[in-house]
């Protein structure tokens, strides 16, 4: 019979060959390296998000811009409700006129 104090001592001489075996024979080493390194997918989609935070931060300075020249911009000759019955009164005109040569 073996005593116990052997026990440890022959796990530790085993463990580390049988954890190599078990790694070769289910590919583990493989998995592990799929899982923590970066594949082509994780690569674009950094590349992506990089692009897209540039992007946004342009936009917000355009923004900053714009806001800061209708400030300072002058306001518009005729307004847009005025204009559409300005437009309406012209077609009236119009129709007037067309009315008035026919009569």
């Amino acid at each position: 019979m073996i005593p116990a104090t052997f026990g440890p001592m022959i796990l530790k001489a085993i463990m580390p060959k049988l954890m190599d075996h078990i790694m070769k024979v289910f590919k583990l080493d493989k998995v592990l390296s799929y899982v923590e390194s970066d594949n082509e997918l994780d690569v674009a989609v950094a590349d992506i998000y990089r692009k897209t935070k540039i992007i946004d931060v342009k936009i917000k300075q355009m923004q900053e811009v714009l806001v800061e020249l209708d400030g300072v911009s002058h306001p518009p000759v005729i307004d847009i409700d005025e204009w559409k019955d300005v437009k309406e009164t012209i077609k009236k005109i119009k129709n007037k006129k067309v009315f008035k040569s026919l009569g």
